[in-house]
């Protein structure tokens, strides 16, 4: 279905055609019936009611939590458990029986009428998931149940996960993971509090964020909360690694190697051809259409490989730019300071280390799964050859790079020089490389990133070491110059190539060997 700016502005468009007789009135009520121009206004309409209901109900839902909160002394326990519970049940069956109601395509008047139960089921929905923390904060408190912050995170969003995984909503998704991580965040400084089962958990959140949202991602057939999957292993997995250094010291900078290479290489070989044919079984041709999913319905009949492949780019480009943002923070010379290297008392430790990583379970799976996905990447299908190609070559020797040129520095020898020169000529290359590919696909993020990136360096040479004003302005005179000129020339380029305008994701092209 066409965007409606887009049909308020074809509608202004073919009025002025029409007055300047650029079109009959023939082809005007044409547009007008394929458009429904007619509609236009009454959606507005809608949406402003929309607007005042939503107030509205905000207001009255603000007005009972005050006299309830007034009086939740007085109220008896019982009474208290069927309120949150009646309260809950009420805005989950509201929202799942305004949003399952089907769109119908009889007329506009039914389909606008649908698509306002729709949006209205799905803000009930949500509610419905708020209201599900709401009843676990208060629940604890009635019965004088104490916990964490994790686990309180952790038991609601698995609740929200459950009612994304039934619904297909990416909305509560979304909602689901940002809960976890942030349980995550708040105990991350305050793992002695966390006992029993939640440590346990805690200790295994990277591998729950995968298990539990990766599938969903493909559920739901979401970018976003793929991406925000990746995100969030990485991020939970350094911090994991991070507080294992706490309690087992790590002279041999091994786990921070680890720490740094390890994500970036998982979701590099992450292919989703492996998943092609149960999940070829398991999504379903069409989906049910909600409020935010009815973009989706048109490509109902797209080519089931190319929407379960369509992961891959997102995992491919976080890599690159994860790459990126780090090789430009390890190529400040302050980051390598000379110190003495590892003594013979602290080598003896090595195999407490390598034990804490071989018991570590983050570390197991996430390493088999890397290998794994390495091996699928190169392996060699029936009639081919070796698979591997130059980009995944010169990312492994990178990632290889990076990792030994951490451990060098931590276990055998300070690298304050050497370390920085290799990390900024990596840095160029990665600059330089997405610029080449921005260049060969015309795609204007992937471009600028790269150039971003290599004027962030130049810039940042000249002011982390000492130099005079003069050079600073005639390196801000060049960089000025520089991307003023080649934005123009790169411009040109791509209309000359008669590329879409905005690629739909950043660096989508990168490394692409199928």
């Amino acid at each position: 279905m066409d965007s409606e700016k887009f049909r308020q502005q074809l509608q202004q468009e073919a009025t002025q055609w029409r007055t300047d007789g650029l079109i009959s009135s023939e082809i005007y009520d044409q547009l007008a019936e394929r458009y429904d121009f007619v509609s236009i206004d009454s959606q507005a309409r809608d949406r402003f009611v929309a607007v005042l209901v939503i107030i509205g109900g905000v207001l009255l839902g603000i007005s009972v939590i005050t006299f309830v909160a007034a009086n939740w002394q007085v109220i008896p326990r019982s009474i208290k458990v069927v309120l949150l519970l009646s309260v809950l049940t009420a805005f989950n069956v509201a929202g799942f029986y305004l949003w399952r109601s089907p769109l119908s395509s009889a007329s506009n008047g039914l389909r606008r009428r649908a698509q306002w139960r729709h949006r209205l089921g799905h803000g009930f929905l949500v509610c419905g998931a708020l209201c599900l923390g709401a009843n676990i904060a208060l629940m604890g408190q009635l019965f004088h149940q104490q916990g964490t912050e994790f686990g309180f995170c952790l038991i609601w969003g698995l609740g929200v996960a459950a009612m994304a995984y039934s619904l297909r909503l990416t909305s509560l998704a979304m909602i689901s993971l940002g809960l976890i991580l942030i349980g995550y965040w708040l105990n991350v400084y305050e793992i002695y509090r966390l006992t029993g089962l939640f440590r346990f958990l805690f200790d295994l959140t990277p591998v729950i964020i995968g298990l539990i949202f990766i599938p969903l991602a493909y559920w739901c057939r979401s970018r976003a909360v793929f991406g925000l999957t990746v995100i969030g292993v990485g991020f939970t997995f350094a911090l994991t690694l991070n507080s294992l250094t706490d309690i087992i010291a790590d002279p041999f900078g091994v786990m921070v190697a680890i720490a740094l290479t390890l994500p970036a290489a998982l979701w590099w070989a992450y292919d989703d051809t492996i998943w092609r044919s149960p999940l070829a079984r398991i999504l379903p041709n069409s989906r049910p259409s909600s409020g935010e999913n009815e973009v989706m319905n048109a490509d109902a009949s797209a080519d089931l490989d190319q929407e379960i492949t369509m992961f891959r780019p997102i995992g491919r480009s976080l890599s690159i730019v994860y790459l990126g943002c780090l090789f430009y923070v390890l190529s400040f010379h302050y980051l390598w300071p000379s110190y003495a290297p590892v003594s013979s008392e602290a080598q003896a430790d090595v195999l407490d280390i390598i034990l804490a990583l071989a018991t570590n379970l983050n570390m197991v799976i996430l390493s088999a799964a890397t290998l794994f996905f390495w091996i699928w990447l190169g392996w060699p299908r029936i009639g081919q050859q070796w698979r591997l190609v130059s980009t995944d070559v010169v990312v492994l020797l990178i990632l290889v790079v990076t990792a030994s040129v951490t451990v060098w520095d931590a276990a055998i020898a300070p690298l304050p020089i050497l370390a920085t020169f290799i990390f900024n000529v990596l840095l160029f290359l990665i600059a330089v490389g997405l610029m080449r590919e921005g260049l060969t696909d015309g795609r204007r993020r992937q471009f600028w990133f790269g150039l971003i990136l290599l004027i962030l360096q130049i810039i940042s040479r000249v002011f982390e070491y000492e130099t005079g004003l003069l050079l600073k302005s005639f390196t801000f005179l060049l960089c000025g110059v520089g991307v003023i000129v080649i934005g123009l020339w790169f411009e040109r380029y791509v209309r000359s190539l008669n590329v879409e305008p905005s690629a739909p994701l950043p660096l989508n092209n990168i490394g692409r060997n199928r």
